[in-house]
């Protein structure tokens, strides 16, 4: 998921926005994901059924926004270009934190009383970072060698699919970094280099190719939704879902502001419209990069059952309602 939607990312439009989104990247999930805990932990007040931990964790999770299913139908009704790039930029980008402040969110909850300091955490992120990037950026070189030498389409799209798990494999594990970083970048420069080197077919291809994939593993975590969902956890959990979808609405109206004002204020932006504001306003939604991390949660994790029905709740909400 994370490779195609990097892979199609139309760069040329993202340039003249590089600014606000490097200042919006790291700071506005991290300032996301302590709110949302925040409101979590607060609203549903039950510390020893509902500890910070797992607050954190929900948060976490929610941080990630996906608006991919949206993108075909605002190209389609011709609304604003650079608006869709840069929701497709925001999901990039909270989706890679989204995956970090989870796993280290899940330590946390592990140390328990123990505790973890602040200047391990920030070494574990700063590492996350920089390891996933330097590992996304040799698998690329190394892939995009070879499927330069290559012909036929279907082969580079084999190089590429093979670049997209090395890439997450070699940070996960050789490089003890994050694998979605290092999925990300592999995904950007091989959607760049496609579109600069390779002919119209043979990017077309590749386009068909990652679209397909992304729609088959969406649908596959619907299906285990489908499978994992019971009436009993919406009869028993309905209170804390409303609270993660009231959670997310408010914490999304002075994410877009503040995101607004960076657009406004800083030398070399264009300011988002109000119509792009106001649309900004409604796209934040959830899908399958945070079920993914609902069903990932383990089972030995306290309140993990209340998390995995927020999640559930929240995304049904942001199909239903949102899209």
């Amino acid at each position: 998921l994370v490779f195609a939607a990097a892979f199609r990312i139309d760069t040329s439009t993202l340039r003249g926005n590089l600014k606000p989104i490097g200042l919006l990247a790291l700071p506005m999930p991290l300032v996301t994901w302590g709110a949302l805990a925040a409101l979590l932990y607060v609203a549903v007040g039950h510390p020893s059924g509902f500890p910070w931990p797992s607050a954190l964790v929900a948060g976490a999770i929610l941080v990630a926004t996906e608006p991919f299913p949206l993108l075909a139908k605002l190209r389609k009704c011709r609304f604003s270009k650079r608006l869709a790039v840069l929701l497709e930029a925001e999901g990039l980008i909270t989706i890679t934190i989204a995956v970090i402040l989870y796993h280290l969110s899940l330590s946390l909850a592990a140390a328990g009383d123990a505790g973890v300091g602040l200047a391990d955490i920030a070494l574990q992120v700063m590492w996350d970072l920089a390891g996933g990037a330097l590992t996304g950026i040799g698998t690329s070189l190394l892939a995009l060698r070879l499927s330069r030498r290559l012909q036929g389409p279907e082969h580079q799209a084999l190089v590429a699919l093979t670049a997209a798990y090395l890439a997450f494999l070699g940070g996960e594990i050789l490089a003890s970094a994050s694998g979605i970083v290092a999925c990300l970048l592999t995904g950007w420069f091989f959607g760049r280099a496609t579109r600069a080197d390779f002919s119209e077919m043979q990017e077309r291809f590749q386009e068909q190719f990652w679209l397909f994939l992304s729609h088959a593993a969406d649908a596959l975590i619907f299906l285990l939704m489908g499978i994992t969902f019971t009436f009993s956890l919406f009869g028993e959990r309905w209170l804390a879902m409303l609270i993660g979808i009231g959670a997310v609405v408010l914490v999304r109206v002075p994410q877009i502001s503040v995101a607004g004002m960076a657009f406004r204020l800083l030398p070399g932006a264009v300011a988002l419209t109000s119509k792009e504001s106001r649309s900004a306003w409604v796209t934040g939604l959830r899908g399958a990069v945070a079920l993914a991390l609902a069903l990932a949660l383990p089972v030995n994790l306290p309140a993990w059952w209340t998390i995995q029905a927020i999640v559930f709740g929240v995304v049904f909400f942001s199909l239903v309602v949102q899209a």
